[in-house]
């Protein structure tokens, strides 16, 4: 992503080739769900679980699914919008949930059942983008709950916990 960004801002082409390169790494390595597609970390991580490396989680999928967004926004190659349909049913089917304030929220990663404020961020993100390809009542209603959720988690003073207030 941040070098589709250089590229698009200097229109070096070197920043467009090695755009290109990462996205068809990307391509390679996407982890297939049952129910779509997602990405991890190259490592294992450790905080309050244990994710082991490969593991598809919802923050590193919506980064990757953006950088997939902005190229078919540059390029309109429709291939690059079965990432972002793809990274929308991983979210919405693969992820653990729970329902906080009426609206259903994803855990992190698919091995832990936390429940972060700014992944659910992300997971909204990313069905946004979707959506506006795919129209799907699910998804949408799906959305509009997570942006509830956020709002609803939102401290007085505008701030937000890192966990959900719930835990």
């Amino acid at each position: 992503l941040g070098c589709y960004c250089l590229a698009k801002r200097t229109q070096d082409q070197e920043y467009w080739d090695t755009s290109r390169e990462l996205l068809v790494w990307l391509e390679r390595n996407k982890i297939e769900t049952p129910h779509g597609w997602g990405w991890g970390l190259q490592f294992d991580w450790q905080s309050e679980a244990f994710v082991p490396q490969n593991t598809p989680c919802v923050t590193i999928t919506a980064i990757v699914a953006t950088a997939f967004y902005e190229t078919y926004c540059l390029t309109q190659e429709g291939r690059y919008l079965t990432f972002l349909q793809k990274s929308a049913d991983f979210i919405v089917h693969d992820l653990n949930k729970a329902i906080r304030h009426g609206a259903q929220v994803f855990s992190y990663s698919l091995c832990d059942q936390r429940l972060v404020v700014n992944a659910n961020s992300y997971a909204a993100l990313v069905l946004f983008y979707a959506l506006q390809y795919f129209p799907n009542a699910e998804h949408q209603g799906v959305m509009e709950g997570l942006l509830d959720y956020i709002i609803k988690e939102q401290n007085e003073d505008g701030s937000w916990y890192y966990h959900d207030k719930q835990q």
